[in-house]
């Protein structure tokens, strides 16, 4: 499994899955045309866009020229089978709103679930563990196309 991680990522930023080395997994740096992270030959399959922080996503859904920028990337992720959007915070840090925006968590969570329904994105909260969830919905999806199923109906 390759993983890809877009160039874009800062260096500083980007999660490097080197826990998950022993799995067999290589990660690779290239220019995405949607997401952060994907899977090498996989692209139009599965794509994570990764937020940083409250404050980011905040800016992604209210700032003129931030949410046109981020509303193109969700109609381009829209078209990608299994879409997601991995937060670095939890859905608690989201409830307790960030002092540095008037912005309430409820607006945002409104928008958010319109984001969801509008582009049929998944968004999930990986607080701490944003790399862990980010490698799971990977691995999960290398696994499905690969024919690897593990519970079956």
């Amino acid at each position: 499994m390759i993983i890809i991680t877009d160039t874009r990522e800062k260096p500083n930023k980007r999660f490097t899955f080197e826990s998950y080395a022993d799995d067999g997994i290589r990660v690779i740096f290239s220019k995405l045309d949607i997401g952060d992270y994907s899977l090498q030959g996989k692209e139009n399959i599965v794509c994570v866009e990764k937020k940083e922080s409250i404050e980011e996503i905040i800016r992604n859904l209210t700032d003129k020229d931030d949410s046109d920028r981020f509303a193109r990337e969700l109609e381009k992720m829209k078209g990608i089978k299994n879409s997601y959007i991995v937060t670095c915070f939890s859905f608690d840090d989201l409830l307790m709103g960030t002092k540095h925006s008037k912005i309430t968590p409820n607006y945002i969570i409104s928008l958010l679930l319109e984001i969801q329904s509008k582009y049929n994105v998944k968004i999930m909260f990986g607080g701490r563990r944003a790399e862990f969830l980010t490698y799971k919905i990977l691995k999960k999806h290398w696994d499905l196309e690969n024919g690897i199923v593990r519970w079956k109906k």
